[in-house]
């Protein structure tokens, strides 16, 4: 709140300056209350001493922009919180196809029957299977009927209750975190957890394109053998790894049978001497042909 004294529209800081260096709190107080003089006051004046005013970039220490610190730091602000996710599809410890099926997921890119009805490529935005008014992507994999039986054919039973209680982004890094939680022959529950999602997708788009459906059974067998045919190539890959790495320790030669040459017999240096002289030969002959030649 300011006080009833007219001010020059031209005034700048330093003319709120006494020649000493310090504010002048008769001028200022004559404009502003107390309490916001206070406030003014309490930051250190410019000196005059100090030259131009130069803008100064905060978030280095040498106080000069650079593009490296910028973009860090638009992407702590903006972009950290949603970087975080990515981990879900790249941390996944499976074949390449459901990296990119999971990234596409994040991405909300797969083509559902909301997601073609918003881009006008159908009117009806249905699901195929159920007839759900609205098939999305968390309707696909998590709630629609065929993919419930599936899941809790296979759920831990102690988290059954809550599965499907979730957001899509959230039930997915919830079961992405699920590490330690094994089911049926020992896979770990967030490899089996993506293989599972990666096949009722499938079997959607089997029944839209081919009008083939696939029974929850039939999932659980297909899924559980490729978990198990994952698992044993990476156990193999492991043996074999273990197996390449004794494979490379360096062992002394047995000497029976070498010859050792720090004293060579009279014919092998007979041989490398008549050698030499053949090799001159040859690149004496070499050079004339080339003279020839230019």
């Amino acid at each position: 709140m300011c006080n009833n004294v007219q001010s020059n529209p031209e005034d700048t800081v330093s003319d709120f300056i006494r020649n000493d260096g310090n504010w002048d709190l008769e001028n200022i107080n004559s404009f502003v209350d107390e309490d916001i003089a206070r406030k003014i006051t309490v930051v250190p004046p410019p000196y005059r001493d100090d030259g131009a005013d130069l803008p100064i970039w905060l978030w280095e220490d040498s106080r000069t922009y650079i593009i490296k610190s910028s973009y860090r730091e638009l992407r702590h602000v903006s972009w950290e919180a949603k970087d975080n996710i990515w981990t879900i599809a790249w941390n996944f410890d499976g074949p390449q196809r459901i990296h990119n099926f999971i990234w596409l997921t994040l991405r909300n890119r797969l083509l559902t029957n909301m997601e073609r009805a918003r881009r006008g490529l159908t009117s009806d935005p249905s699901c195929p299977s159920c007839g759900e008014s609205v098939e999305n992507i968390l309707h696909v994999v998590c709630d629609c009927p065929d993919a419930k039986i599936t899941w809790l054919q296979i759920l831990p039973s102690h988290d059954a209750g809550s599965f499907f209680s979730f957001s899509l982004l959230d039930w997915l890094n919830t079961n992405h975190k699920n590490l330690v939680g094994t089911i049926g022959n020992g896979y770990r529950w967030n490899n089996l957890f993506g293989i599972v999602m990666w096949r009722l997708w499938k079997n959607r788009c089997n029944l839209i394109f081919n009008g083939v459906s696939c029974s929850p059974l039939v999932t659980i067998q297909a899924t559980q053998e490729w978990a198990h045919s994952i698992s044993n190539r990476k156990l193999s890959h492991s043996s074999t790894a273990t197996r390449s790495t004794m494979n490379q320790r360096w062992n002394p030669p047995n000497i029976v049978g070498i010859a050792i040459l720090n004293n060579p017999p009279a014919d092998l240096l007979s041989f490398i001497q008549a050698d030499k002289q053949a090799r001159s030969r040859n690149l004496v002959l070499y050079q004339v042909l080339l003279f020839i030649l230019l």
